[in-house]
């Protein structure tokens, strides 16, 4: 049977403090201060991650955002791309100095699983991103994670 998708949306994540390790966990989710955010849902297509970076290090400027999507905010249980390594895009820059941003083009199917251990979603409406640079730091950053259902 074809499923044909009714409803489209995106989650969005917000952070601070951008560095070269996996050192936080950013949860994606809705967001009050954007009225067309909506939580993430429990069945859905993931079909992109736009990341918007600014006040990007001048001195030691990063070129690169490595990525990964997970259902616990440990990072343990991926999503998509694979754990770890992560899937890397060069930032491009922004119009304004010291900002830039990245997108991945994702076709990844999402089912939200209530069970605590191991491939199991520790909060429902949420997931969560690991994110790292390559190089320098980021002042600010949004993530939104655009999805069919």
């Amino acid at each position: 049977m074809i499923q044909n998708f009714s409803r489209y949306g995106f989650s969005v994540g917000q952070g601070t403090s951008l560095t070269t390790t996996y050192d936080a966990v950013f949860e994606i989710k809705d967001d009050s201060n954007i009225p067309s955010a909506d939580k993430f849902p429990n069945n859905c297509n993931i079909n992109a991650i736009e990341v918007s970076l600014t006040g990007m290090n001048a001195v030691t400027v990063p070129t690169i955002v490595t990525l990964f999507l997970t259902r616990d905010s440990t990072g343990d249980r991926p999503i998509v791309p694979g754990m770890s390594t992560g899937s890397s895009q060069t930032i491009t820059g922004g119009q304004t100095a010291n900002t830039g941003g990245v997108i991945f083009l994702v076709d990844a199917d999402y089912h939200f699983d209530k069970r605590s251990g191991a491939g199991g979603s520790s909060t429902q409406g949420s997931i969560y991103a690991q994110i790292k640079l390559n190089a320098g730091t980021i002042a600010n950053f949004d993530i939104r994670v655009s999805w069919r259902s």
